[in-house]
């Protein structure tokens, strides 16, 4: 405005409703003003006017008038806001406080009077406007001196002070006691000739007070309006109704009172016509929304989405706004705060809440539940959470793979490691290929996951990586891929494990397990290379492998159980002469025989 004067931060207690229809142009624009600026910060006057001659003691009769005439110049809705700022003026030079002060009831007067006359005081319009004048009456201490001069400055335009009384009324009622209050509320209909921070304060009070029963009608009071004709009346209620779900957190309401509540509000979700009343109802069902999934109670909130799910399905119509609405609330249960609260709650949930509440909350989430779940994971330190949570992820099965996949990229070698036994509960054959690409991960306890993870989703289809693995694998790697060929029971894997059992620069306990796997995989085209790691070698001075790795060929023999096999092992134990293999071996035979 004139003078640098501009908006402050907006005041706390808005007008219940925008129209301005009632009013003529220039007073809609005052109220838009009043509606989005609040009061204005006047702290910058220090500097503007003390150069005009404003001192410590009080301004002088030019001063003053000076003042009043650049006041009136200012819009009425720029005025208003500047009387709802006075707290903001500097202390010092005093005397521009003073005179600010001395002239706030007169400009005050002025600028409502005006605004009044310009048909700010009809219908919705001046509901709005009575709120803001309420907000700077209520923040005067010399309240008294404003409603005077307002009167004083109707009554010289010949205007009616029904306004006026109104206003009055409000100010009234904050000196009345409760019972006064209740008895206007009740036999007057009161509440709605009340601000909304008014109507909030006294149920607050009533609640606060003990007078459970009390606060029990006045809430049903409420609740009622959202479903009369009167949209006005709709929307205060709703915007009430908005108030109190915030109470829903400890110390909370009435548990008898909040299924009324939560009732009201979904049925009025699903009949309100006007989507501006609506909104308002959309954003309370909102807050009720977090506020349970703070208090412990996520299965609630998924329960209230799937109540309001159901109404809207079965409505003869389906404006789109609607739907909208009903989207955006789901929305709701994936904020990272409510999530947050999931993650802590799954560990202290039973198994039966974790079944029926928990995953069915982070299933309906989707994604963004199971990245949070994937990324606390990766931050948990403690085994048992770990575990808990990874229970978790496997319940929500194929949902959480694409998070699942995402976290191998991790640095942390054992949520790598977690993930990997993850996927291979899960059992997806999606996860194959990203198992294989951790085959070659720098940590052994990665790749050993990756090896177990690949058979399990993969089955035959993941032995040529583990074959292109085992070449370049340490010996626990080693071990993994060979019990990997055995569970398959791949012959692809054969060539492979014969040539590394075969191999004398390979230890022993590693030629013998291969040998085993051989026999665990059953493939005739082991047999060759099963014969010569039995077989002695020489016809005078014979060498032979060492024990371990010779009974372990001779059971693999055993284990191929084809006629040919058994007799290949037959004749190599006859050929064995009597030293200290040959007991051993001949009871190979002999337990292949029974």
């Amino acid at each position: 405005g004139p003078g640098g004067i501009g908006p402050g931060g907006p005041g706390t207690d808005g007008p219940e409703s925008s129209a301005n229809g009632g009013a003529a142009p220039e007073a809609a624009a005052d109220l838009a003003f009043l509606e989005k600026s609040g009061p204005v910060d006047l702290s910058f006057l220090a500097g503007s006017l003390s150069s005009l001659g404003f001192g410590e003691g009080f301004p002088s009769a030019q001063q003053m008038e000076g003042l009043r005439t650049a006041l009136k110049e200012l819009p009425p809705g720029v005025l208003l806001s500047v009387v709802a700022g006075l707290d903001t003026l500097p202390h010092s030079p005093a005397g521009l406080r003073m005179a600010f002060q001395a002239l706030a009831p007169e400009v005050f007067g002025h600028a409502a009077a005006t605004l009044l006359a310009q048909g700010a005081g009809q219908g919705d319009t001046w509901d709005a406007f009575k709120d803001h004048l309420h907000g700077i009456l209520q923040g005067s201490p010399s309240f008294q001196g404003l409603l005077a001069a307002l009167e004083a400055e109707l009554r010289n335009r010949g205007l009616g002070l029904e306004n006026l009384h109104d206003l009055v009324s409000r100010m009234d009622w904050e000196t009345m006691g409760v019972d006064e209050q209740l008895r206007l509320v009740t036999d007057h209909d009161h509440l709605w000739k009340l601000s909304l921070d008014q109507r909030l304060r006294f149920l607050r009070r009533l609640l606060d007070e003990g007078r459970l029963d009390t606060f029990a009608g006045v809430l049903d009071m409420v609740i009622r309006a959202l479903a009369g004709d009167d949209a006005h009346r709709r929307e205060m209620a709703a915007r009430t109704l908005a108030g109190v779900v915030r109470w829903l957190a400890v110390p909370g309401i009435p548990p008898e009172c909040e299924l009324p509540l939560l009732g009201g509000l979904t049925g009025h979700f699903g009949s309100e016509r006007f989507p501006r009343i609506h909104h308002v109802t959309v954003e309370a069902l909102g807050t009720a929304l977090d506020e349970m999934v703070q208090r412990g109670e996520p299965g609630h909130a998924h329960a209230l989405l799937l109540e309001l799910d159901a109404l809207v399905m079965f409505l003869e119509s389906r404006e789109p706004w609607r739907t909208d609405a009903l989207a955006a609330l789901w929305d709701r249960l994936a904020r990272p705060e409510s999530l947050a609260r999931v993650m802590e709650l799954v560990h202290t949930s039973n198994p039966e809440t974790l079944l029926n509440e928990m995953i069915p909350y982070l299933e309906k989430v989707g994604m963004p539940a199971a990245q949070a779940l994937v990324e606390v994971l990766g931050e948990e330190q403690d085994r048992k959470r770990r575990a808990r949570l990874m229970e978790v992820i496997r319940g929500l099965g194929d949902l959480a793979l694409p998070a699942v996949v995402a976290s191998l990229e991790s640095p942390k070698w054992f949520l790598v490691r977690n993930t990997l036994n993850l996927m291979a509960d899960m059992g997806d054959v999606a996860a194959l290929k990203p198992a294989e690409a951790c085959l070659s991960h720098r940590d052994v306890r990665v790749r050993c996951a990756a090896v177990r993870t690949a058979w399990k989703v993969g089955g035959p289809a993941a032995v040529p990586a583990l074959i292109e693995a085992f070449s370049q694998a340490d010996p626990d790697t080693m071990l993994e891929i060979m019990f990997a060929f055995g569970q398959v029971r791949s012959a692809a894997a054969v060539p492979t494990l014969g040539a590394f059992a075969t191999d004398h620069r390979m230890p022993e306990k590693l030629r013998a397990r291969a040998a085993e796997v051989m026999g665990t995989i059953g493939d005739p085209s082991a047999q060759p290379f099963l014969e010569e790691l039995v077989r002695r070698r020489g016809r005078i001075f014979t060498t032979a492998e060492p024990t371990e790795i010779r009974v372990a060929a001779c059971r693999a023999l055993a284990a191929l159980g084809t006629p040919v096999a058994l007799g290949s092992l037959r004749a190599l134990v006859a050929k064995e002469p009597r030293n200290n293999d040959r007991p051993l071996l001949q009871q190979v035979l002999e337990q292949s025989l029974r």
